[in-house]
């Protein structure tokens, strides 16, 4: 994936290529959507796909949250804390976290939780690049046409 120092670098490198192979574009994505979180507060999640309604209060199927490494524990549970407070806000129905090593997948519920402890998919990016079975499977779960038929 080349050299990977910055989230961005993460964003570009591994996300946006992996992105464009299950069937998206540029246009089915807004990156650093600004959503308002409270009276001062704004937050601003990395990947919005299909984002609708009135500016700061979108509603969207599907949220990327992109980290350079959530190696610890603890850096994992604050990337779903905070890819879930966005995905609650903008009540989509999968949400994503990932960094330089791995993609994980979660589906909110009908009451829009989701559980830490209960992705749907998780892999390394390795596999889900080397592998087709990986790629396939994921491209059921958030692949464009998939996330597309969320849309309600």
């Amino acid at each position: 994936f080349g050299k990977i120092k910055v989230e961005r670098d993460v964003e570009e490198n591994i996300l946006i290529p992996f992105l464009k192979k299950i069937g998206y574009s540029e246009s089915d994505w807004t990156r650093q959507l600004s959503l308002k979180a409270g009276r001062q507060e704004k937050a601003i999640p990395d990947f919005v796909f299909f984002a609708k309604g009135e500016a700061h209060f979108e509603k969207a199927p599907f949220v990327i949250e992109a980290k350079l490494d959530m190696s610890s524990s603890t850096e994992r549970q604050n990337a779903f804390e905070q890819c879930f407070s966005y995905a609650r806000m903008l009540s989509s129905k999968v949400m994503a976290i990932c960094d330089k090593e791995r993609i994980v997948v979660y589906r909110l519920n009908k009451n829009g939780v989701a559980l830490y402890t209960n992705p749907i998919f998780e892999r390394h990016w390795a596999s889900v690049y080397s592998d087709e079975k990986f790629g396939s499977e994921l491209r059921k779960i958030i692949g464009r046409d998939v996330v597309v038929e969320m849309i309600g």
